[in-house]
C-alpha cells in the first residue's frame, strides 16, 4: 500500500512539473490530440491544464482555444447555404425569363383571348423578359423573392441549428429575341446556434448578381450569373466574442432543357457552381489572441428535373435535384460531411393577370447523414 502511495505521489510531482494542476470536482482537463468524444482538438504535443482561458472543459461540449465558427466550425456550411439560396433563386428567374413558349401560352390565350393586349402577351411567354424593343413596350421585368431556410446538424462534435432569411430584388430585360440580361441585389441574415462550442454566429450580408441568358432553340437555353458579396460576421464561443468582415465571389453556369406534351411541361437543368469567401483576420480581446485570415471554397455540381401541369393560369409542379459538392472541406477535425445529397421541391406558379406572376415553393434537402434542411420561398414578378 505504501509503495502505491509513493508511485502516485511521484506521478503527481511529474504532472506538476509538466504544468498540470488539480481540477475542481466538476471540471475535466484534456490533453491533445482528441481524448474521447467531446474532447478538445489541440495541436500535437500541446498540454492543456486547468488554467484560464478555455481549457477546462465539460465533456458534453467541445470548445478549444483556436476553435471558432467562421474559420473551422460551420463556415463552410454557411457559405454553401447562403450562396446556393441566392444562385438558385436568380437562376430560376433567368431560366423562366427566356424559356421557350410552353403549354401555358396556348392555354392562356384560349381562355383569355378576348383581351387583345393579354392575348399578345400570353401568346409569347408569361415568364419572359418582355418583348424586344420596338414591340409592345413591355420590355422589363421587376421581380422579388423571399426565402426562409432552417437547418440543423446532430452530428457529435458539430451540433448546430441555423436559420437563414434571404430577400432578393432583381430586374431584367431583353437584348434581342434570343438573349436577355439582368441584375439582382440580395440581403441575407444568418443566425446559427453552434451547440458544439457553446456559441453562436450571426452574419449579415449583401450580394450583387448580374446575369445573362441565351435561348439556343425551342428546347434549350443556357445562362450564366456572377456575384460579389460583402459579409459582417459576429460570433461567440462561450464567453469569447469576436467580429470580422468577409467578402465572396461566386458564379454558376446552367444548361436548361424544356419539353411539353399537351398541358404537361418537363424541365431539366445541369448546374455548375463555384464560390470563394475570404475572411479577414480578427482579434479576440478575451485572451488577446489573433486569428489569421481564412479562405473558404465551395464547388457544387447539380442536376434537377421538374414536371408541371397547367390548369389555365395555375401551374403546380414537383422537382427533385441531385447535388454533389466536389469542393467542400470537412468542417472540423474528427467530423465528416456527406458531399452528396438531394433536394425535393413542391410548388405552384400563378398567372395573376397580364402583368404579374407569382410562385410559392417548399423544399426539403435530404440524403446527408446527421443533417436536415427545410426552406420555403415566394416569388413575385411584374412585367412592364
Amino acid at each position: 500500500m505504501k509503495g502505491k502511495c509513493l508511485v502516485w505521489a511521484a506521478i503527481g510531482v511529474v504532472l506538476s512539473v509538466l504544468g498540470w494542476s488539480s481540477p475542481a470536482a466538476a471540471d475535466i482537463c484534456w490533453t491533445g490530440p482528441d481524448v474521447g468524444e467531446g474532447a478538445c482538438s489541440l495541436p500535437a504535443g500541446h498540454v492543456a491544464g486547468c488554467v484560464a482561458p478555455f481549457i477546462v472543459q465539460d465533456p458534453s461540449r467541445d470548445a478549444c482555444p483556436a476553435d471558432n465558427s467562421a474559420a473551422d466550425g460551420t463556415g463552410n456550411y454557411t457559405l454553401k447555404t447562403s450562396t446556393t439560396t441566392v444562385v438558385n433563386v436568380v437562376s430560376r428567374q433567368v431560366s423562366k425569363a427566356i424559356r421557350p413558349g410552353r403549354a401555358v401560352a396556348t392555354k392562356t390565350a384560349e381562355v383569355l383571348g378576348s383581351d387583345p393586349v393579354f392575348t399578345q402577351y400570353a401568346s409569347g411567354n408569361h415568364y419572359g423578359f418582355g418583348l424586344a424593343a420596338g414591340d409592345t413596350g413591355r420590355g422589363f421585368n421587376l421581380w422579388g423573392n423571399f426565402t426562409f431556410t432552417e437547418s440543423d446538424s446532430d452530428q457529435a462534435r458539430l451540433v448546430f441549428d441555423s436559420k437563414l432569411n434571404t430577400s432578393i430584388l432583381g430586374i431584367d430585360t431583353s437584348i434581342n429575341d434570343k438573349i436577355g440580361a439582368g441584375i439582382a441585389l440580395s440581403y441575407e441574415i444568418f443566425d446559427n446556434k453552434t451547440t458544439y462550442n457553446d456559441g453562436d454566429m450571426s452574419t449579415k450580408g449583401y450580394s450583387f448578381v448580374p446575369y445573362i441568358a441565351m435561348l439556343v432553340n425551342e428546347h434549350l437555353s443556357v445562362d450564366l450569373l456572377v456575384g460579389y458579396g460583402l459579409i459582417d460576421i459576429d460570433q461567440r464561443e462561450s464567453v469569447k466574442t469576436s467580429s470580422l468582415d468577409a467578402d465572396k465571389i461566386f458564379t454558376q453556369f446552367n444548361i436548361n432543357g424544356y419539353h411539353s406534351i399537351g398541358n404537361w411541361n418537363f424541365t431539366g437543368t445541369l448546374s455548375l457552381l463555384y464560390a470563394n469567401e475570404k475572411q479577414d483576420a480578427y482579434y479576440i480581446a478575451y485572451d488577446a489572441s489573433t486569428i489569421d485570415a481564412n479562405r473558404v471554397e465551395l464547388g457544387q455540381f447539380s442536376c434537377a428535373a421538374e414536371v408541371s401541369y397547367l390548369f389555365t393560369s395555375f401551374e403546380p409542379y414537383a422537382a427533385v435535384a441531385y447535388e454533389n459538392e466536389y469542393k467542400y472541406a470537412d468542417p472540423r477535425a474528427g467530423t465528416t460531411y456527406d458531399h452528396n445529397g438531394f433536394l425535393a421541391s413542391l410548388g405552384a406558379r400563378i398567372l395573376m393577370n397580364e402583368f404579374i406572376t407569382g410562385e410559392l415553393e417548399a423544399n426539403h434537402a435530404f440524403g446527408r447523414s446527421n443533417m436536415d434542411e427545410y426552406s420555403i420561398l415566394a416569388n413575385l414578378r411584374y412585367s412592364f
